[in-house]
């Protein structure tokens, strides 16, 4: 789950997994038990008995606040709970051993198995409460949700128009024919495979910065649909290729053009990573899902902008997995990690890796009017339900066009 707050959201950074505070609430029970344990038994054998189980579920909570990282701002409370956890544990442990020690038949009742069953019931409902307050904090944060509301009494741009240079003559031109076809792998082995021109990759388009650039896509029989999105450049948003959102799929026997000119940053800013994903209770039954503010797709609320805005906001992976998150038409700049301001040159990207428990502030200038699709780039996370809208205030979707047949 990745909890995204725009600039002025109450949240701060929080530590890696790999940090020694992530076992904090084991080491106290810990060195009890070691110390009481080095001086030998006798009347001290209680008490390491206790320690040692006090330690154990120590560890176990620990463990679950090290991979389910939480919000900086609810520090004392986990502390306080922490401590509940560890002294209604030394309780149990000691009511436990003063009924063995009096032969009771409470003592042979089945603690160890009702003890675990509460953990994973308190380790549930902690994660069904984690899930719900970015959610709300998210209720508050977008003041404008929707793109409907957006346009109310103001003028509207229709995607459509937000093209690159279609007039004069490009000063490069590529065809990019999607079709089915057969690709050989090194092994030998044959296999079917969505192909570019014939093969998988596609080819390689060369062009200089500042030409202008002209690629003809035509679909031959990929019946789902096809476009082409662009990485490594901030093209127009008519250009961008996001089926739905910026154009149309490209149907079977259909066409389209794209044109724009390459001025790019240097190439080192872009970086495509494909993570793991995770799991989650919804619906009612365990399955996969990948949230942004508690929400999942559709339901995540659009962030609204208008043109010229400095915006600034804040990515926080409150999940066990590496989320790397791409945002389109737009390059970042990175101002801090962990509440750590980033120094030396200047940190600019368009996909940005946050690993569980990492928290990175981010800024833009909304200059590339559109509607921006912005998800985690590890794909499966993203068809699950991770990604989101850009929009600025006044444009409007594309609504169903026909693209020329050949």
């Amino acid at each position: 789950m990745i909890a995204v707050w725009p600039a002025g959201g109450a949240f701060s950074g929080v530590g890696h997994p790999t940090d020694i505070r992530s076992v904090g609430v084991a080491i106290l029970p810990l060195a009890v038990t070691i110390v009481l344990a080095s001086r030998g038994a006798g009347t001290r054998v209680v008490g390491t008995r206790v320690a040692g189980q006090v330690a154990a579920v120590g560890m176990l909570v620990s463990a679950y606040l090290a991979w389910v990282p939480q919000d900086p701002a609810d520090r004392p409370l986990v502390a306080a709970f922490s401590l509940v956890v560890l002294a209604a544990t030394a309780a149990v442990a000691v009511a436990r051993l003063r009924l063995q020690a009096a032969d009771s038949r409470a003592a042979r009742l089945p603690w160890l198995a009702t003890l675990t069953t509460l953990a994973l019931i308190a380790a549930i409902f902690g994660l069904y409460v984690q899930n719900q307050a970015p959610a709300q904090a998210a209720g508050h944060a977008h003041h404008r949700s929707s793109l409907e509301s957006s346009a109310a009494g103001r003028p509207s741009i229709a995607v459509a128009s937000l093209t690159g240079l279609h007039q004069g003559k490009p000063d490069v031109r590529f065809t990019l024919v999607a079709a089915h076809g057969k690709i050989r792998l090194s092994s030998g082995a044959q296999i079917d495979a969505l192909t570019f021109n014939g093969a998988s990759p596609g080819p390689t388009l060369r062009v200089r910065q500042g030409q202008l650039v002209e690629v003809t896509l035509v679909n031959t029989d990929v019946a789902e649909g096809v476009t082409v999105h662009w990485h490594g450049v901030d093209v127009p948003n008519a250009e961008d290729g996001v089926p739905g959102l910026t154009q149309e799929a490209v149907r079977p026997g259909g066409r389209h053009v794209y044109r724009f000119v390459p001025n790019p940053a240097p190439a080192t800013r872009t970086y495509d990573l494909v993570m793991d994903n995770g799991s989650a209770f919804t619906n009612g039954t365990f399955s996969w899902a990948n949230t942004v503010n508690g929400a999942s797709g559709a339901a995540i609320a659009t962030l609204m902008v208008d043109r010229g805005d400095t915006v600034r906001m804040r990515f926080t992976n409150r999940g066990i997995i590496d989320h790397p998150m791409h945002l389109h038409g737009h390059r970042i700049r990175v101002l801090s990690r962990n509440d750590a301001p980033v120094t030396g040159s200047p940190w600019w990207t368009h996909t940005l890796n946050v690993a569980p428990g990492e928290s990175f502030e981010i800024t833009f200038t909304a200059d590339n009017p559109g509607i921006w699709m912005d998800h985690c780039h590890n794909f499966e996370h993203a068809a699950e339900g991770m990604l989101w809208h850009l929009a600025y205030t006044g444009v409007i979707g594309p609504s169903p066009a026909r693209h020329d047949a050949e």
